[in-house]
């Protein structure tokens, strides 16, 4: 895939222009949006476009694998993890700072964050409850 709007002469859309310099940074963004550049899956993971790459035979399997991951995962932390991610978008330093420390407080009294330590100090797998 790659931007080939240059080749039909158009100039973007879909928040390319918008997602792109996030994901590759501006200077990247402009090569890719001047040159129409068509990028195969490893220039892509080189880039940062994608976070990983796999064989079309062992997608099911291995995309089943993540999701039971994050399933069995601390629920509440992530929808955390998701808020300060979004917010640090568009906050400052020290506004984002003040945000994940409001939240890491707020996560480090779940019951999930005190069975991550008991588990931890049992040498087990945590079971996480979302609480």
């Amino acid at each position: 895939f790659g931007t080939a709007f240059r080749n039909v002469g158009l100039s973007g859309d879909y928040g390319s222009s918008y997602f792109l310099p996030r994901i590759v940074g501006p200077t990247k963004a402009r090569e890719l949006f001047f040159s129409a550049e068509i990028l195969d899956a490893s220039r892509a993971l080189e880039l940062g476009i994608v976070s990983c790459v796999v064989a079309g035979d062992d997608l099911l399997a291995e995309g089943l694998a993540f999701c039971a991951k994050l399933a069995t995962g601390p629920t509440a932390a992530y929808g955390r993890m998701k808020d300060n991610l979004a917010f640090a978008e568009t906050a400052t330093l020290a506004e984002l700072l003040d945000h994940e420390a409001t939240h890491q407080r707020l996560a480090g009294m779940s019951r999930d964050s005190r069975e991550a330590v008991a588990s931890f100090l049992e040498k087990r797998e945590a079971r996480f409850t979302g609480e």
